[in-house]
């Protein structure tokens, strides 16, 4: 996340009634974030964004990190309700998956710092540091947490558990989409989430070099149309050539388990 070096932007005080108080500060966190990225600003500078005392977060929020983990959630219902949005049906998989593709980098480059809540900030001096312990990683890693001892716990579950519906619905849309297609039999309940997890690594790598200014931004014009052209569908056609991934591979990713990725039985 590109950063300006730019004053923190100030509301005035005594701008928020009582009940948007919340909102509030979650909205000059995002803004933060945008400017700045998640590590750059404190809850200090948080409250300066939104006009109130120190003291104000507290009603709402134990913390920095209870707020991102919040925005965290709502930017994964705005994306999994933006790609609910999208029609699907059997026998339909590269028109979904150029869909879906299209609704993931619109929601990218419109909400900037959702997208930098919900995957570039990983709170891991939570849960006692484990977080980040090698004994968290693998398909069970996650069952090793304590459970949570304050807010700020619970809302980093819930908005994990907010991104796991969002990729079991992208596998679930895949995997119909690929109904009745010549792909219906690589594509099972048992490898669904690996082609999930594909295109979402690939459209989400293509989001951030295209919001870091890495990608013309002229490929952004006309809905995507070049990089649809030049990127999406050419690795659309190229999907019958990937081997099925192994997952066995993938130990070391507990934030993927963690989102709904599938062992091979046997």
């Amino acid at each position: 996340m590109s950063s300006t070096g730019s004053s923190i932007p100030r509301k005035p005080a005594g701008r928020y009634h009582h009940g948007d108080l919340r909102r509030t500060l979650i909205d000059a966190s995002l803004e933060l974030v945008r400017q700045r990225g998640p590590s750059g600003f404190t809850l200090a500078e948080i409250c300066r964004a939104a006009g109130v005392s120190q003291a104000a977060p507290y009603r709402h929020f134990e913390g920095k990190d209870h707020v991102l983990a919040v925005a965290a959630n709502e930017g994964y219902q705005l994306l999994t309700t933006a790609m609910h949005s999208i029609p699907v049906a059997a026998n339909q998989l590269p028109e979904t998956l150029e869909q879906l593709a299209r609704a993931y980098l619109n929601f990218a480059t419109q909400h900037p710092a959702y997208l930098a809540v919900m995957f570039s900030h990983c709170p891991g001096e939570h849960f006692g540091g484990l977080l980040k312990h090698p004994s968290t990683a693998g398909p069970d890693g996650l069952k090793q947490l304590p459970a949570p001892q304050n807010q700020t716990e619970e809302a980093i579950l819930a908005s994990w558990q907010a991104g796991q519906l969002g990729f079991q619905g992208l596998a679930q849309a895949i995997l119909l989409a690929a109904q009745g297609s010549p792909m219906a039999d690589r594509i099972t309940e048992q490898t669904a989430s690996h082609y999930a997890a594909a295109i979402w690594s690939m459209v989400h790598g293509l989001a951030v070099l295209l919001l870091e200014r890495m990608i013309p931004p002229e490929w952004m014009q006309d809905d995507f149309q070049l990089v649809m052209a030049l990127i999406v569908r050419p690795w659309i056609n190229g999907l019958s050539e990937m081997p099925v991934p192994d997952i066995g591979q993938m130990m070391g990713c507990p934030r993927l388990y963690s989102m709904g990725m599938q062992l091979p039985e046997g």
